[in-house]
């Protein structure tokens, strides 16, 4: 099951992938860890700036997770945050290219 990062807006086409426009804000940034021992290392970069909750997508062949920060202040500007969590991709060798606002991540527990 996948669900949206950004929030939509309300008239945002059901069912039917979303583009920039369709989204209204961001109130969390993420991180894609899906190489080889990604996920293990980010736990140890991230030690003092854990992130607010981990989804893990898979643990075979290898641990992939998702790391997950709340954000105090709600990013509607979406360049921004997409190089924002470009930046923190590459810092946790991430993937770099789950970045957008748009964005479909795995949800939690499914």
């Amino acid at each position: 099951v996948y669900i949206g990062a950004a929030l939509r807006k309300l008239l945002a086409a059901k069912g039917k992938r979303a583009s920039g426009t369709d989204c209204l804000l961001l109130s969390v940034v993420y991180v894609d860890l899906d190489d080889v021992g990604a996920a293990e290392a980010a736990i140890e970069k991230t030690k003092n700036i854990k992130p607010s909750f981990a989804v893990t997508t898979g643990e075979t062949p290898h641990l992939r997770r998702q790391f997950w920060w709340k954000l105090d202040e709600k990013l509607t500007d979406f360049t921004r945050s997409e190089a924002l969590i470009k930046a923190m991709s590459d810092a946790l060798d991430g993937d770099s290219s789950v970045s957008d606002a748009p964005r479909v991540m795995r949800l939690a527990g499914s």
